[in-house]
């Protein structure tokens, strides 16, 4: 496998401090949203510019691209109820600075739970790398998507009111290029919405190398002061940063922490057998993922 050195994806500096390091486990990476596999992620770095952390080396794009576009995920769909309600939260929080119509469109939008609750209020369109995933948006609930990047998709400037990147900037080789690509495709005083795991959240801190957010597949780290620097070098003025909690079953739960350390799978596993409740939906907010809203300035 080809492995490539990067500068920072903020500030393209090139001086940086290595912050993990483990075995990497690229191999075997697993690309999906609903992966449980991390613990094996090569050198994650802070750039000694601007504080952001990112992978370097990592490996070349064309590996990359390849596990984006072949991925399948069946637990992401046996969970479909609680990523439902996941969108419609999401949703609640566009609607708080969005107009009440208009155009919106999700990149990275994978099977479509999110698009299909804003559909209820915009003008929604898709875009997906992964074949799978794009398959099943368009045949199950019946949602245009196109198979592109926010870079490759040739998007009409100021076009869209909305744009949505939920969990996708981590993954994206060059998270700079994808924001200018938001900037140039909104309208004036249009809204981007973003989740994104947050490297210097409570649980990421507490966790430090076991962090569930340390995996392959992400190779961008971002906290509220690198995001907010990215934002604003490409006309965004961020209204909303905080923490973003999400529903999911008990045992989904339980299986996100299988790698975790020992004593903390176990007393979760016993817990939750002894209440009988694997299905049962809960809310947790674990202080370790973003959600941020900006506005497109005039």
């Amino acid at each position: 496998m080809n492995l490539e050195n990067v500068v920072c994806g903020v500030c393209s500096g090139g001086k940086y401090e290595t912050v993990y390091e483990s075995a990497p486990g690229w191999l075997d990476a697993d690309f999906t949203p609903s992966t449980d596999r991390y613990g094996q992620f090569g050198s994650v770095v802070r750039c000694r510019g601007c504080g952001h952390y990112y992978t370097n080396p990592r490996p070349a794009a064309e590996f990359l691209n390849s596990g984006y576009q072949s991925a399948r995920d069946d637990a992401y769909i046996a969970e479909s109820e609680s990523r439902s309600i996941n969108a419609y939260m999401s949703l609640s929080a566009i609607r708080r600075f969005a107009p009440p119509s208009g155009r919106l469109l999700e990149a990275g939008c994978f099977a479509g739970f999110f698009l299909n609750a804003a559909r209820t209020q915009y003008e929604v369109e898709g875009l997906e790398l992964c074949s799978w995933a794009a398959d099943f948006a368009e045949k199950n609930l019946r949602l245009p998507v196109r198979r592109a990047s926010m870079e490759s998709a040739g998007l009409e400037a100021g076009r869209y009111d909305v744009i949505a990147m939920i969990d996708v900037l981590e993954h994206l080789q060059n998270p700079a290029a994808a924001i200018a690509e938001c900037s140039r495709a909104l309208k004036p005083g249009g809204i981007l919405y973003l989740v994104t795991p947050d490297i210097k959240g409570f649980s990421a801190r507490l966790l430090g190398k076991y962090w569930w957010g340390l995996r392959p597949s992400h190779i961008h780290y971002f906290h509220r002061a690198s995001l907010s620097r990215l934002l604003a070098a490409h006309g965004f003025e961020v209204r909303l940063a905080k923490s973003f909690g999400k529903i999911f079953t008990c045992g989904y739960w339980l299986s996100r922490i299988k790698n975790y350390p020992p004593l903390i799978h176990r007393a979760a596993e016993k817990f939750i057998d002894a209440a009988g409740i694997h299905n049962k939906f809960l809310y947790i907010d674990t202080r370790d993922s973003l959600e941020v809203i900006a506005v497109k300035r005039n």
